[in-house]
């Protein structure tokens, strides 16, 4: 198994734990009127009726049950239902591990606008892991997200643009977006944008652009560079 398929259950995983998580915050709530609900048809009880039964919280811990009313509430277009769909898939969790099956579920949910499956699917083509390899695939995907403000898309996308990786090279877009990222805090974007400004030092531009380009392969290739859920 390479470094990208691990970093994406690594981050399918945490997806995973946030929520075994999120059903023990809620799992005071009525079980009976949420049961109801989702028997109804109301995709959001669907979800949060999925994932008690994923971590255990008030009801019987059953993967299988989950796996039901997660693929129920995903097939009504809840987008964190899809986006869960996807991380059993990775992880083979309930099901047998389907790469090509996450990646049509992380899709479904990206394009409903789901930052964090934006960002998998700009990993995977971007690197051509499960996918057919799409630099500018790759590049429209991060976009997508850091275009929503997500940090750690912005900072992969101040590199992509600073380096012309998947797109024309704009490095006045590039150092803008790590230094929108920065502005947020994001710990990753202030160092790249500090190599970025340095740009205008004697630093020869070959040197830069290596330091550029090793860093954003690491932020591509990592969980937090795709916003994992926390």
């Amino acid at each position: 198994m390479n470094c990208v398929r691990t970093y994406v259950i690594c981050l399918c995983c945490v997806f995973l734990l946030s929520l075994a998580m999120q059903a023990e915050n809620v799992s005071a709530r009525n079980l009976e009127a949420l049961q109801e609900a989702a028997e109804q048809g109301d995709a959001t009880a669907q979800f949060v009726l999925g994932a008690f039964y994923l971590g255990g919280h008030g009801v019987p811990k059953d993967d299988d049950m989950a796996l039901q009313w997660l693929r129920k509430s995903a097939e009504q277009a809840n987008a964190e239902a899809q986006f869960a769909l996807g991380a059993l898939y990775t992880a083979g969790r309930s099901v047998p591990q389907d790469y090509a099956k996450a990646v049509q579920w992380f899709q479904k949910a990206a394009e409903q606008g789901d930052t964090d499956a934006q960002s998998i699917l700009g990993a995977v083509y971007l690197l051509g892991q499960g996918v057919p390899k799409d630099e500018r695939k790759g590049a429209q995907w991060f976009k997508k997200a850091a275009d929503q403000g997500n940090a750690a898309a912005q900072t992969v996308m101040g590199g992509l643009y600073y380096l012309g990786w998947g797109m024309p090279r704009d490095r006045q877009a590039g150092c803008g977006l790590l230094r929108a990222s920065a502005g947020q805090g994001y710990t990753k974007a202030i160092e790249l944008y500090k190599v970025c400004a340095a740009d205008k030092t004697d630093i020869p531009l070959d040197e830069l652009e290596t330091r550029l380009h090793d860093e954003i392969v690491k932020l591509v290739k990592s969980a937090e560079a795709l916003g994992a859920v926390q």
